[in-house]
């Protein structure tokens, strides 16, 4: 079970949906979410997926960040073990293209703190009118393009 708050209620409702397969859980872990979004380049050194906290708030969603992330990272180096870029060209070239999505990062954090603090019986209504297709298209036209060679 993973939380942005490091706590959930989540178990009851785990047990009773086992319960309809005569199943228990038997054991549980968690942990917290890497979201934080870094520059990309920490002490010199080039930073991608979970260590960069490119975990996205909202969704969770953290491998496809980690994966273009690091496709980047590495042309980028490539470039300067070529010596086409010196390193310091590389690593502001990835400070660069991790920047281009700050914007869109703090629109999923805001509306990741939006969400928590909402009254439990205002949930439904507040996502059933965000999946209204025109809201709904708008919003992962913007989503999609984290971390894409189109937001640099």
């Amino acid at each position: 079970m993973l939380s942005y708050r490091g706590r959930t209620k989540l178990l009851p409702a785990l047990e009773q949906f086992m319960a309809r397969f005569d199943a228990r859980p038997e054991g549980r872990h968690g942990g917290y979410l890497a979201t934080g979004w870094t520059s990309g380049v920490v002490d010199g050194v080039f930073v991608a997926g979970d260590a960069a906290g490119h975990c996205l708030p909202l969704s969770g969603e953290g491998i496809r960040t980690a994966v273009l992330a690091g496709m980047r990272c590495g042309e980028l180096i490539q470039q300067a073990l070529d010596g086409r870029l010196s390193l310091a060209q590389a690593q502001a070239a990835y400070r660069a293209y991790v920047a281009a999505d700050r914007r869109r990062y703090r629109g999923l954090l805001w509306g990741n703190v939006l969400l928590l603090g909402l009254p439990q019986r205002w949930v439904g209504p507040a996502a059933a009118v965000l999946a209204k297709p025109a809201i709904r298209r708008r919003f992962f036209e913007s989503y999609l393009r984290i971390g894409s060679a189109a937001a640099v």
